[in-house]
Order: structure tokens, then sequence, then C-alpha cells
């Protein structure tokens, strides 16, 4: 015997018609399945849109040079060059030195430049 509409009470007056035709229990409110659906893709869009709007840094350059000595230490320099989407220019200068016995010492610079 299938479920009619008839005997529901007021606040499921927007239910789910395939449900009831399919002799489906429980009753499905389509008012709260929207309101999930909305939400969720609001977040997504502001989300997404925050990401367009802010932007990545840019990388202009990068240099890496990696020396090992004869006692078995490794000295390593990277220099890298990066532009914000607001034309802020940084420098950064890292230094990493690994001893043969394991320690490890990094030293990092950066210098942030405004273009005119």
């Amino acid at each position: 015997m299938p479920i009619t509409s008839e005997g529901l009470a007021e606040p499921y007056t927007g239910f789910c018609p395939n449900a009831v035709e399919e002799g489906i229990v429980e009753i499905l409110p389509m008012k709260h399945i929207n309101q999930r659906k909305l939400f969720t893709l609001a977040a997504a869009s502001v989300l997404g849109f925050s990401l367009l709007t802010v932007g990545c840094d840019k990388t202009v350059s990068q240099t890496e040079e990696t020396k090992v000595k004869d006692d078995g230490t490794v000295k390593s320099k990277e220099k890298t060059v990066t532009e914000s989407p607001d034309g802020t220019i940084n420098k950064t200068e890292t230094k990493k030195t690994t001893e043969p016995t394991g320690e490890t010492k990094v030293e990092s610079k950066t210098v942030s430049t405004n273009k005119p």
C-alpha cells in the first residue's frame, strides 16, 4: 500500500514526492536539503573567489649551488627572487650546512623591496 501525502503534518509540506511513491517510510524534507546545498555552494564560491583575488607570488629567478668538501660536509646555497601581485620583490637567500655527523645548520635571509 503506497503512502499518500494527505495525512502528513504541517512541517512536511515540502516532502519529496518520489519518496512517497516508492513507499519509503522516511520522509525527506526538501527545504533542509536545499539549505545544505546552498550553504555548500556559497562556501565553495567564497573560497574560490578569495583564492582568485589574492593571487600567488611569481618566481622571477631561482639558483641553487651545492658543494661537498673533503671531510664530507655538504654546503648548499639557494637564492630565490619572487614578485608579489602588489609589486613587492622578495629576495631570499638560504644557506644550509650538513656535517658528516648528521647535524644540519640552516640560515635564511629575506630582503623585501617595493617597486616605485
